[in-house]
């Protein structure tokens, strides 16, 4: 795209006063502020008192978002570590935020994920008035003029992260900053969430010293926020600006090369969500090169739009003051700090190796109890039977030391209760004779936390956390009551699920009336697992005894199932949950695949395809982590298999049955014969994870089976040398 096309794009627009600017870090570089991988850097540099080496100080600024690397900074060492954004305070504005002050002038409106001030010094240099919003007051304030007024309110400034407010002092100075990140994981709040998406839909976009990788934030909202105007998107290379990507298909062939790149190699997921983007506005012009360069050679000199930076810089404290603070950080809180950011990389060697660090230079019981529930909390994420065995015993270490320490105080009752809902919930993931032990100590600490929980937020919100995991060790009693689905037992079973039910659902009134959306999500989830296997019952009772109002009855749990999950699904896709969203998605699977059991003939093909899509959809949510966890997607592939032996079984048409066996067959086909990475870690997993390897042999068996229903002996035996190259090097 020529140069003077785009200087007359942005003349007609600046006239109309109907562009939207959006800039992040990179419009600032010129004004030598660092940019928030070298400040990251930094940060981990000094909190962990230079502990590490530099591959390792390189790898963790890079590959870790800086507003993640903060939020854990805050939770782990205080807030006194966002006195390092000081460094971040200057007043040299530089061509791109003088160019923004015009924009602004003009009655355009800007959008930043920056907290320094540089745009509203170039404001204040040139004589404009501005309006910010940078915080949730603001932003709901704002878009309650979005409704009430005939014209939209021109000239603001949005800042996503909060601003540091030079005019403060000390937390106050940081305050908006920090409910940013405490809101990290949680993506935007709905405030901010909402003026977005409305000028997201509304008005033509301009992009520029934007990464797009937030995931946790912004790019969902970009993602989920289709529109017909136009983007204009400048993506920085050392290089004059060039031509423009115009053509849908050249932005789906670049994505498509990262995607396609294997395991380990390095991805450009900046391009990824970039392109993904753009292929969701109705106009889009990618121009790749110097944005910096080109604002200031051509675009200031177009509009006379004059940089005057002051003739004499104020002296700021920099970050000195961090520094100084860092030095007194304990040795302690420096290796959990390291610890914490492995964790996020998932890299769980190296966090083992800094938590078993910290609890050696502990100081006294509560540092103890500390580093040992850290390290009880990465053996329980790891989902490995001998580390769950570990998490357990380490929890009750802790349970133990909170119950002895002789300066107990309210905090410590917490801990104590809080860790016998962790036990709780390691127990009921193990199987089914930890149930009753996993009921018990859930019912311990509601007993311990009901007496305190109205003492604040927190202890409510643990106490609801409390009584979903309550609810959770119920449903898992009901249906190992149930197990074999024996009528007799259905009165026993039915008292366990409603009152998993009751406590779910109280556990969600709680902690939507204190605004935790995950928790909501949590609980939505929980109460669908519970209509399922209710479901369950009364379709086998229904069936057992050909009632069909009980047929009817069991449709509907299935579908108020749905429901749940699908809020789950909705909130977590806010905020990109991802894990938690294909949870759901396989949960939808399972609800979909009982109503293909009762559906009539004509209806099993409809709802197979529906669960089919949903564990699609949850394949697609795992690959949007980073790395994907290929043992989950081995899980969901193999319960796609799980739904074609069903179907097979069910249907009479043997033509559809072939057609099911066939699909079993590729999709181990894929995992056992092909020579990509990712099938042979997927095959290994099979070969080294019991239940892995249990369902695909059964799958595998029952498709053997059916081929030889049908009379089909040469694929019966494909299917059988099959089982057998899945069975050699079995290491269970």
């Amino acid at each position: 795209m020529k140069e003077e096309l785009l200087i007359g794009r942005l003349k007609q627009a600046f006239g109309r006063k109907k562009m939207v600017f959006f800039v992040g870090a990179g419009i600032s570089v010129d004004s030598k502020l660092p940019d928030f991988k070298g400040l990251s850097e930094k940060v981990i540099r000094l909190a962990t008192g230079s502990k590490l080496n530099r591959d390792q100080y390189a790898s963790l600024s890079q590959n870790i978002r800086p507003e993640v690397i903060l939020q854990i900074a805050v939770e782990e060492l205080g807030r006194e570590v966002l006195e390092c954004m000081n460094i971040l305070v200057s007043n040299k504005p530089n061509t791109n935020h003088f160019l923004l002050a015009d924009a602004l002038a003009r009655g355009n409106w800007v959008f930043t994920t920056n907290v320094d001030n540089l745009i509203e010094e170039a404001c204040r240099l040139s004589g404009v008035k501005v309006s910010r919003c940078y915080s949730d007051l603001h932003f709901e304030q704002f878009a309650n003029s979005l409704w009430d007024a005939n014209t939209i309110p021109g000239g603001y400034l949005f800042k996503l992260h909060g601003t540091i407010e030079d005019s403060k002092a000390g937390e106050e100075r940081f305050k908006t900053i920090l409910v940013a990140l405490r809101q990290v994981g949680r993506g935007l709040s709905e405030p901010k969430r909402t003026v977005l998406e409305y000028f997201l839909t509304n008005f033509d976009f301009w992009f520029m010293g934007y990464s797009c990788l937030d995931d946790f934030s912004v790019v969902p909202v970009l993602l989920e926020t289709p529109s017909r105007k136009a983007v204009y998107w400048l993506s920085f290379a050392n290089s004059p600006l060039g031509e423009a990507v115009t053509r849908r298909k050249s932005l789906r062939y670049e994505k498509e090369l990262e995607e396609r790149k294997l395991p380990g190699a390095k991805i450009d997921w900046g391009t990824i969500n970039v392109n993904n983007f753009l292929l969701t506005r109705g106009k889009f012009y990618k121009l790749i090169g110097d944005s910096s360069a080109f604002v200031r050679d051509e675009l200031c000199l177009t509009f006379s739009i004059k940089a005057t930076p002051p003739a004499k810089l104020a002296k700021g404290q920099g970050i000195a003051p961090f520094i100084s603070w860092a030095k007194d950080i304990s040795d302690f809180a420096q290796h959990v700090f390291a610890g914490r950011l492995f964790e996020h990389l998932r890299r769980w060697d190296e966090v083992e190796k800094y938590f078993k660090k910290a609890l050696d230079v502990s100081k006294d019981k509560r540092q103890e109890a500390t580093g040992k529930r850290r390290l009880a909390d990465l053996y329980y994420r790891q989902d490995v039977w001998d580390k769950e065995e570990a998490a357990i015993a380490i929890y009750r270490e802790c349970s133990d030391i909170f119950k002895d320490l002789q300066d107990k105080d309210l905090q410590d009752d917490l801990e104590e209760a809080t860790l016998k809902v962790d036990i709780s919930n390691v127990l009921r993931r193990r199987g089914e004779e930890y149930y009753p032990e996993a009921k018990r100590h859930a019912e311990e600490a509601k007993e311990r936390l009901q007496p305190i929980r109205a003492k604040s937020d927190e202890h409510m919100l643990s106490y609801a956390r409390c009584i979903n995991v309550l609810g959770l060790a119920c449903w898992a009693l009901g249906r190992l009551t149930g197990k074999d689905l024996k009528v007799e037992e259905y009165s026993e079973a039915a008292n366990y699920l409603d009152k998993a039910y009751a406590l779910c659902s109280e556990s969600r009134k709680l902690k939507d009336k204190l605004g935790d959306r995950d928790g909501v999500a949590e609980s939505d989830n929980a109460l669908g697992l519970v209509r399922i296997e209710e479901g369950k019952w009364l379709a086998q009772i229904g069936k057992q005894f050909d009632v069909y109002g009980l047929i009817k009855q069991a449709n509907r749990k299935f579908d108020e199932a749905i429901n749940h999950l699908q809020k789950a699904i909705d909130a977590r896709k806010r905020y990109s949950y991802f894990r938690g969203c294909a949870q759901h998605c396989r949960n939808i699977g399972d609800a979909f695949k009982e109503l293909m059991k009762l559906a009539e003939s004509s209806l099993k093909s409809s709802y197979f395809q529906m669960a089919k899509r949903s564990y699609e959809d949850g394949i697609a949510y795992w690959r949007l982590i980073r790395p994907a966890p290929l043992g989950e997607i081995l899980h969901y592939k193999q319960r796609i298999a799980e739904l074609y032996i069903d179907l097979a079984d069910l249907t009479q048409d043997s033509n559809e049955r072939k057609l099911c066996c066939m699909e079993i067959a590729s999709i181990y086909s894929d995992v056992v014969y092909s020579d990509t990475p990712e099938a042979h870690i997927m095959l290994t997993e099979i070969r080294t994870n019991p239940t892995e390897f249990k369902t695909a042999k059964e799958v595998l068996t029952r498709t053997r089976e059916s081929y030889r229903r049908l009379g089909l002996s040469f694929d019966a035996s494909r299917i059988g040398k099959m089982i057998e190259d899945l069975l050699r090097d079995y290491a269970v």
